[in-house]
């Protein structure tokens, strides 16, 4: 009965590891790198906040430095895009941009809300 209970909390505690590194916060967290043509940047790190997973604090790179912000994601539910919305200042003034993304290994796609372009990134 005792090796039963054992088995039964091992594959419990396997499947909530296992849904935890697969939510949208967890894919989403780390650095990530983008290029133009043959030029490579670091593109964001994204740091998820201890107490909520689905909000943090974002680094990124725009015009060769790196400004924070915050980001927070809705979870896509079904085959829905989870929903990214990131809030920096620039210039004394705060701008906040929504996009939808899906991460596949290493590889992070967004498309701004509203857009039919996609960004696509690279771990690292």
């Amino acid at each position: 009965m005792k090796k039963i209970i054992l088995v039964l909390c091992m594959i419990a505690a396997g499947a909530l590891a296992l849904s935890a590194c697969g939510s949208p916060a967890r894919l989403l967290e780390g650095s990530w790198s983008g290029s133009v043509g043959p030029l490579e940047f670091r593109a964001m790190e994204f740091i998820p906040n201890e107490g909520d997973p689905l909000r943090g604090e974002v680094n990124l790179g725009l015009a060769a430095n790196l400004i924070d912000g915050s980001y927070e994601i809705t979870p896509g539910r079904g085959r829905e895009q989870h929903r990214l919305e990131i809030t920096y200042a620039l210039a004394g003034f705060s701008t906040s941009r929504v996009f939808y993304f899906t991460v596949d290994n290493d590889t992070l796609v967004m498309q701004r809300d509203g857009s039919s372009v996609s960004l696509t990134y690279t771990r690292g």
